[in-house]
């Protein structure tokens, strides 16, 4: 540069884009480690209902699969009983019809959904001739199948739920 003229030379832009872009590397790395649930114990309350939010959002969306593949299924295609799949199942039956897991979807990493468990109950409901319909074991005619699934999942060592219910023809 000559003495008379103000500027940055090349090499000065350089430099400083390289710092520049090492801060900001930097910086996209601690929000990855935010959102990956590690660093929300001390953060805003903003960041860890964006957490929530996020987690319910890929739990109802589960759940709303679930209850469209067993839609799919037709009344005649899922047995009426308790499925469960996850943590404090006993003895239950796995999700109907080999529905997958949210593990098996990819739900389980540190920035989806932590999940626990999966309850599933089909019911037959009747008319009961008093304007309403009740469970009814064995129904034969005027029958709505109930499908209630609930999704559990843990976070910052809560346990939380998301109920959802379908009648289908």
């Amino acid at each position: 540069m000559r003495p008379h003229e103000r500027g940055f030379t090349l090499i000065e832009v350089l430099i400083a884009l390289a710092v520049f872009a090492v801060i900001i590397i930097g910086t996209i790395g601690v929000m990855g480690a935010v959102n990956a649930g590690g660093l929300t114990e001390g953060l805003s309350t903003g960041l860890v209902t964006g957490r929530v939010s996020k987690d319910v959002t890929a739990a109802t969306t589960y759940l709303q699969a679930l209850q469209e593949y067993i839609a799919s299924q037709g009344s005649g295609g899922v047995t009426p009983g308790t499925y469960c799949a996850g943590t404090g199942c006993g003895a239950l039956p796995p999700l109907p019809a080999g529905f997958p897991t949210p593990a098996s979807q990819g739900l389980n990493q540190p920035y989806q959904l932590n999940w626990t468990n999966v309850v599933v109950v089909i019911e037959w409901w009747g008319w009961d001739g008093a304007g309403q319909y009740v469970a009814t074991p064995g129904c034969t005619a005027d029958c709505l199948l109930r499908v209630e699934s609930t999704v559990g999942w843990q976070l910052k060592g809560a346990t939380r739920t998301i109920r959802m219910q379908r009648f289908i023809p």
